[in-house]
């Protein structure tokens, strides 16, 4: 049985949830976040991050559409990412949540909550720590497909520009919470105080005791380096 947010949000309007991201191997290979010798431990947990969006999309209860950014044609992410909420909007549906599959801390109710929010706000933002958004949702008449192309993607001044963008077009924008999406160590690291599953922090621990194991035996220099330092590079300059 559906969830009655989802019951009275849809009344008059039909909402899509569109989960936007990587394939866990494109992931692993761009966002090297153990280095090159651990790429299988990259891959490992962007699978298991993979797993758990498809568990908490199901739970939602919203209609779910997936898309990888690498099915979709454009020379840009802004261009294939505005082709992706086009598609939907095409099939008939009047609000849009989208998130990505590299959040551990996203459960469903951000999701639900998103949802409850379509009949108040024209736009729901969920904003990530480093200037990003880990949810973004829109309805079909505030979107335009050109200027949402050009907004500033994979930079931290997104989130400013998605709310600039909607103050605009003088739409009002319901704000989530803050979460950390995963895209070097250091968020890595964090994004563990933000996880509510058992089976995640269990997870990651492992990663991490794994490494350390893989540091004393090879490099003695690596795991201060890696648990102290805070990188800005995708990847721990000791890698590279």
């Amino acid at each position: 049985m559906k969830n009655q947010f989802s019951i009275d949000a849809a009344k008059d309007r039909k909402i899509a949830l569109m989960v936007y991201g990587k394939n866990p191997s494109i992931q692993a290979k761009q966002k090297q976040l153990f280095g090159s010798k651990n790429r299988t431990k990259s891959y490992q947990l962007f699978e298991q991050l993979n797993q758990h969006t498809q568990v908490i999309s199901e739970k939602s209860n919203i209609d779910c559409i997936w898309i990888y950014d690498h099915e979709i044609a454009g020379n840009t992410f802004g261009t294939r990412y505005s082709k992706a909420f086009e598609s939907i909007f095409e099939l008939g549906y009047d609000f849009v949540i989208s998130v990505g599959n590299d959040i551990p801390g996203l459960n469903e109710s951000h999701i639900q909550l998103a949802a409850s929010q379509s009949a108040k706000y024209q736009a729901v933002l969920g904003p990530t720590q480093d200037g990003g958004d880990y949810l973004i949702a829109i309805h079909s008449e505030s979107f335009d497909a050109a200027s949402f192309a050009k907004l500033p993607w994979n930079t931290n001044q997104l989130h400013n520009a998605l709310n600039n963008y909607l103050t605009v077009a003088e739409q009002e924008v319901f704000q989530l919470v803050e979460l950390i999406d995963i895209d070097d160590f250091n968020s890595f690291s964090k994004s563990r105080q933000q996880t509510t599953s058992g089976f995640f922090q269990f997870f990651f621990i492992r990663i991490l005791q794994s490494i350390e194991e893989y540091s004393k035996a090879e490099n003695p220099f690596f795991n201060p380096t890696l648990i102290h330092q805070d990188h800005s590079l995708r990847a721990p300059p000791v890698f590279q």
